[in-house]
């Protein structure tokens, strides 16, 4: 038998052999896979399923007792319809080899990811679910540091997207918070790209109070105010709070990070723009080398809050005193604020924290009352303090190019008038006399508003002007 002839032989041994065990040999490979998903609620309703199968080609999902409301290549997220969720996940090969599994969800489940592995939530890089100003301090500790890459992302075009995942650990912690957490975006490196998952998933703390320790070092706020009359003859107050930690006497000690709140209550005008100032000088050094995250939140039209956190960049922290970056408050335009002579404005600090370079809190003390300040106050006069009814006395044109004319009731009579800004200064005084109408120059005065303050021999009125081109 030649060589051809028993070639010929083998391969259709070959052949038949191979189609006698292939099917074993698929059945077992079948038997091998393994399809499987976790589970974690986002909400009391709201829950996200992670697809933790390998090798399939495609699957199908089954849900009884809620409906769909996104699906993604790995991930699946369902609102519960009722207590009890059936989740069924079937994955399938070409060669129709089809695994299935099925499971009944409910909350406390003893399964669910969150409660057998250390979940990441994008932007919770302190470990209490949920992203705000507090957690930018754990970033600044670790800043710069590498670890692994994640390798899961529930939405795949988006890895800051709010629901959890899970990643091998790095070797790094503070507090007992891996650092895996503080890499919010997954790509393995903590930097400031990670403060964007915090922006975005941002939930504002409640309930936020101060743990204040006597002898301490101390921290206070310091306001100043100033004003700006802009070309459209409106007037805008800008106050500046300087956040001031620290004293010769009682220093603050390797201050690394601070993260608080600043309320503003009822404050008598509508807040345009709050902005943040880190100068080189200040206690945590220059802008390039702090992070800092803010957040302006507003709860209607007279309260309002700023989210705050500085911290420095994986460095060592600072010792000394002084101040700590400046936040500048800036009104929409003045005409808002009330018709009274005397404005008040108050800033209180909330739920401050302040940690040194190993992460541990910082003890500080704080004054119980809310920094104030007065845009007009303590207006001198030497007339009496009647107030006089508003018609007692005509002022006009108002608002006002360059002049104004004042004309009392027959049985009043004018004695002098202060003009007075916004601050509370007395930019001008005059004497009124006898005639039936007086009149006072405002040209040498910038555009703006301004109180005119009548005094008359029945007693005093204050008066909102302003001047324009």
């Amino acid at each position: 038998m030649n060589s051809y002839v028993i070639k010929k032989l083998l391969n259709v041994v070959f052949l038949f052999l191979a189609g006698f065990f292939l099917p074993y040999q698929l059945s077992a490979q079948c038997d091998s896979l393994k399809v499987d998903f976790s589970f974690s609620y986002l909400s009391g309703d709201t829950l996200v399923l992670l697809n933790q199968s390998e090798h399939f080609d495609s699957y199908q999902w089954k849900i009884e007792g809620g409906e769909i409301l996104e699906q993604f290549e790995h991930s699946l997220f369902v609102l519960r319809h009722t207590d009890t969720l059936t989740v069924c996940l079937t994955g399938r090969q070409l060669d129709d080899c089809e695994k299935t599994i099925c499971q009944e969800i409910f909350p406390g489940h003893q399964k669910e990811l969150c409660l057998q592995t250390d979940c990441i939530w994008p932007g919770d890089a302190n470990g209490d679910r949920s992203a705000n100003q507090y957690d930018l301090l754990n970033i600044g500790l670790g800043f710069g540091t590498t670890g692994p890459e994640r390798m899961v992302f529930p939405v795949p075009e988006d890895p800051i997207y709010w629901a959890p995942t899970y990643n091998t650990n790095w070797e790094q912690a503070v507090n007992l918070v891996n650092y895996k957490h503080l890499d919010c975006d997954g790509n393995g490196i903590i930097d400031e790209a990670d403060l964007i998952a915090i922006q975005k998933n941002y939930t504002p703390a409640s309930s936020l109070q101060n743990t204040i320790t006597g002898g301490a070092a101390p921290v206070d706020l310091q306001l100043k105010s100033s004003v700006d009359y802009l070309p459209d003859s409106s007037t805008r107050v800008s106050i500046i709070a300087e956040l001031n930690i620290g004293s010769m006497q009682l220093p603050v000690e390797n201050l690394h990070g601070l993260a608080l709140r600043l309320r503003f209550p009822n404050q008598p005008f509508q807040i345009a723009a709050i902005q943040t100032n880190i100068e080189d000088t200040d206690l945590l050094g220059a802008t390039e080398k702090t992070l800092s995250i803010s957040r302006r939140i507003n709860q209607g039209e007279k309260q309002d809050f700023f989210d705050l956190a500085l911290s420095k960049k994986n460095t060592l922290g600072s010792s000394g005193f002084g101040k700590a970056v400046s936040i500048r408050i800036i009104s929409a335009d003045i005409i808002e604020l009330t018709g009274s002579p005397a404005t008040q404005f108050k800033a209180a600090i909330e739920g401050l924290i302040m940690i040194d370079a190993r992460g541990d809190t910082l003890e500080y003390d704080l004054p119980l009352d809310p920094a104030c300040i007065n845009f007009v106050e303590n207006i001198s006069t030497s007339s009496p303090e009647v107030p006089l009814p508003p018609t007692s006395v005509q002022v006009w044109p108002n608002p006002s190019s360059g002049a104004l004319w004042i004309k009392a009731r027959s049985d009043i009579q004018l004695q002098g008038y202060e003009l007075i800004d916004i601050t509370g200064q007395i930019v001008e005084t005059g004497r009124l006399g006898e005639g039936a109408q007086e009149r006072i120059d405002l040209h040498a005065h910038r555009l703006g508003w301004y109180f005119l303050r009548i005094q008359t021999d029945q007693g005093v009125l204050t008066k909102r002007v302003l001047k324009i081109k």
